[in-house]
């Protein structure tokens, strides 16, 4: 009787399919519900803010996770709705909006914490730039890397970036700023960008990315633009592949660089600092540089008009450009040709021998110098 008890037991018990099923359904009642206060609220965003962010993020982890038994189902539902969210009139509603579509799009591509990580007890710390995709956190999907996306991920991946195409012009700047996050791992991705169903999406996204770099009325979606804009050569490395040469390769990223460099004259300081650390972070001195954009980012750079610019460029000079030349001063100015641009030189000359001799000291006095005291350990100074 007892084992007849508990084969009846078995029967009743739920398949993983209707498990499935009813976690889907309460995910999406939970998301709903989200935007419902949202879009309800007439008071401050803090007061609902954390609870809103919180579940926006376990419907990301739970729909776009790339768990073996996710067939994609839970997110195209969810993206579909933060996609028709994304053009209701309230701002609030299109920022939170935005910023799930970035949540959904960080998972996508780069994987993230899973639904159980979030759950637990003490699992969820705040983070300030939880809707702001961090390009230089690390890879985990799950057991699978970007290069090998599924087709329901592209397909996904593809509605979410033509949800936030036209968000990035919106008339309001935090919607601008929040879209701007979102489209962090979408341009940086290489598998996004050479697959041909997303290809035209990927330019788009780019080319109103570089619109809002010159144009934006928003010093903090401007320098957000800089950040996240993908400068390295191995942005065009997909052109090797298909048999087209290094000079066309070279192309795919000259025009962002160039758009960079000019963000170095920015009437705003923050804007004028990320784009010379992106310079930094993601260019290479020689190759992904021409001698006149060597040249004219150490001319700007070097002004006394503005400490801060001037330590940056500082930093610049002597960190990726001097460990480039091999910590070789007299290679790196030949890479500046002083013989057409002796002024620039001389400048640059003169900021080697200042690092160089206050380095080691304990306290320099120069903020320049301090900046590049964090990149070095004890051998390199």
């Amino acid at each position: 009787a007892a084992d007849e008890d508990d084969a009846d037991a078995d029967d009743d018990a739920p398949s993983d399919a209707e498990i499935n099923e009813q976690i889907s359904t309460a995910v999406q009642r939970c998301f709903d519900a989200a935007f419902a206060l949202v879009a309800a609220s007439t008071s401050k965003k803090e007061s609902w803010t954390e609870s809103v962010a919180a579940t926006l993020e376990l419907a990301a982890a739970f729909g776009c996770s790339g768990t073996s038994n996710n067939d994609g189902s839970l997110a195209r539902s969810l993206i579909a709705r933060a996609s028709e969210f994304s053009a209701v009139e309230k701002d609030a509603v299109r920022t939170e909006s935005c910023k799930f579509l970035g949540l959904c799009v960080a998972q996508l591509v780069e994987g993230g914490r899973p639904a159980a990580s979030i759950l637990k007890k003490k699992g969820k710390k705040k983070n300030k730039n939880s809707s702001a995709m961090n390009t230089n956190a690390p890879t985990d999907n799950h057991g699978t890397s970007e290069s090998s996306l599924c087709a329901w991920k592209v397909e996904c991946l593809a509605a979410a970036a033509a949800a936030l195409l036209p968000r990035i012009t919106d008339k309001i700047a935090k919607v601008r700023g929040a879209t701007i996050a979102a489209c962090a791992s979408l341009v940086s991705s290489e598998t996004l960008r050479n697959d041909p169903q997303f290809a035209q999406l990927y330019d788009a996204l780019l080319s109103s990315l570089l619109w809002i770099l010159a144009n934006d009325a928003s010093a903090a979606n401007r320098a957000s633009v800089a950040r996240i804009v993908p400068l390295s050569s191995a942005a065009a490395a997909s052109a090797s592949a298909d048999g087209e040469t290094e000079e066309a390769e070279g192309e795919a990223t000259g025009t962002n660089v160039a758009a960079i460099i000019e963000r170095i004259k920015d009437v705003d300081v923050k804007v004028r600092e990320a784009a010379l650390d992106a310079l930094r972070e993601k260019v290479h001195f020689e190759e992904g540089l021409t001698e006149d954009e060597r040249v004219e980012i150490l001319r700007v750079g070097f002004t006394k008009r503005c400490p801060t610019t001037y330590a940056k460029t500082v930093e610049l000079l002597c960190t990726n450009w001097l460990k480039a030349a091999k910590f070789d001063p007299t290679l790196l100015l030949d890479r500046l040709n002083p013989v057409l641009n002796e002024t620039v030189c001389e400048q640059a000359a003169q900021v080697l021998l200042r690092v160089a001799s206050t380095i080691d000291c304990e306290s320099a006095g120069e903020k320049g110098v301090e900046l590049v005291k964090e990149h070095f350990g004890g051998p390199e100074v």
